[in-house]
């Protein structure tokens, strides 16, 4: 099943999953650990696929067999409630995906310590359910926890951290407050060059992310800049054609008009 699904094959890592599971379910001696990964398995694939009906099935059986055999205050049982959560968020069903998350949470919190990944990814769920839900203060107390227990395992120059940081930005802009907002995505871009060097399409993304919050102080000058520089990041690996290029190439030339405009020759 990790081969087929390796490879992209969805549908038949789910068949090799659920055989293992129906051979599991079967035998005598019963492996339940073992059938309970599997079922987090089989639901991983069906988010992929967005069959979120029998995800949230294999989660649920997945759960049932984690309680039943580890205990209600076990890692893999924070997975479970956690996974349910993702599948609610899916369905839009917010008031589900938070109830699930913070049963996850709960958990982690009792059995984990504090800079655990599993906490971490708990926390960046929640955190991109409150902003779906519209609660972006509270959105930005979770990344902020997140971005501190990502730091303390993997060091500060890391994806996730990057990721977080640039999360954090999109709050601040949406909230108003320019400067934070611009600060945060400079460590966001700051950490992907660090990684990924400067010609990397996700320092592209932060370069229009900082674009953009020029043109939100008028700083046609400054938006023209970063928009060139995220404009031929992306033709250097997509080419001229490819939708990320041509919204950089947009985004540079309304930035130029405005200047324009605002200082005609």
């Amino acid at each position: 099943g990790n081969i087929f699904r390796a490879q992209g094959d969805n549908k038949k890592a789910r068949e090799e999953y659920q055989q293992a599971f129906d051979i599991q379910e079967k035998g005598r001696g019963k492996n339940f650990e073992e059938m309970a990964d599997i079922l987090q398995q089989i639901g991983n694939i069906c988010m992929d696929m967005e069959d979120y009906a029998s995800a949230r099935q294999a989660y649920r059986k997945s759960l049932e067999l984690n309680i039943k055999n580890r205990g209600t205050n076990h890692e893999s049982v924070c997975r479970d409630y956690t996974n349910l959560g993702l599948v609610a968020q899916e369905l839009q069903d917010y008031t589900e995906a938070w109830d699930n998350y913070q049963q996850g949470l709960g958990i982690a919190d009792r059995v984990l310590e504090e800079n655990h990944p599993m906490i971490a990814y708990v926390v960046k769920n929640m955190a991109g359910l409150l902003m779906r839900m519209g609660d972006e203060t509270t959105a930005k107390d979770y990344y902020t926890r997140a971005i501190r227990i990502d730091s303390s395992i993997h060091g500060k120059e890391h994806p996730y951290v990057a990721q977080s940081y640039n999360n954090l930005g999109m709050i601040m802009q949406n909230l108003g407050d320019i400067s934070t907002a611009y600060n945060h995505f400079e460590n966001a871009r700051e950490i992907n060059e660090a990684i990924f060097g400067n010609t990397h399409p996700k320092v592209a993304i932060n370069l229009l992310n900082i674009g953009n919050l020029m043109n939100m102080k008028s700083d046609f000058k400054g938006a023209e800049k970063y928009f060139k520089r995220a404009a031929k990041i992306f033709h250097a690996r997509y080419g001229e054609n490819h939708q990320h290029t041509q919204a950089a190439v947009k985004n540079w030339r309304n930035a130029t008009a405005q200047l324009k405009q605002k200082n005609p020759s």
